[in-house]
């Protein structure tokens, strides 16, 4: 019984072993958009650099936005003065939140900010529409087009 099993072992792994090598698949090109490196607010060479870390779900963030970064542009990045990174640190509902950051950055970096405005704006609806997954598809395809994306770069 057990040399019965083992012949069969043997002659599976045999076979294996005898499978000719495929070709390969042939290469696609797909249409990326170009990665743009830390997306900033100012004038590149600006003599301090503050690097925001921020979420567009988070409503301390959006605080912020409204109330402290108008006086700040203004101030500060408008001048020269300085020039503001931005950097994505997600926050619950993390997939909304890496959503937006990822419609942004495919709106390209002349609307980045555009777009991350807009998340503001709209947040509370944005993440009340996640408890219905085509609702919040439907927010976050609104929200791309709004500023050049079309369904299908928005998914």
């Amino acid at each position: 019984m057990k040399l019965a099993r083992l012949a069969i072992a043997s002659a599976v792994l045999m076979l294996a072993a005898c499978e000719q090598p495929r070709e390969p698949e042939p290469w696609q090109t797909v249409e990326i958009t170009p990665f743009m490196g830390t997306p900033f607010m100012g004038q590149k060479d600006a003599p301090v650099v503050v690097t925001e870390y921020a979420s567009t779900t988070c409503g301390h963030c959006r605080q912020f936005h409204e109330q402290v970064f108008p006086e700040l542009k203004t101030k500060y990045i408008d001048t020269g003065k300085i020039r503001l990174d931005w950097v994505v640190m997600p926050t619950p509902p993390q997939p909304i939140s890496l959503a937006g950051a990822a419609i942004a950055r495919c709106a390209g970096e002349d609307k980045f900010f555009a777009v991350i405005d807009d998340l503001f704006k709209n947040q509370n609806v944005i993440i009340e529409s996640g408890a219905n997954p085509w609702r919040l598809q439907k927010q976050l395809r609104e929200l791309g087009a709004r500023h050049g994306l079309n369904a299908d770069q928005v998914g």
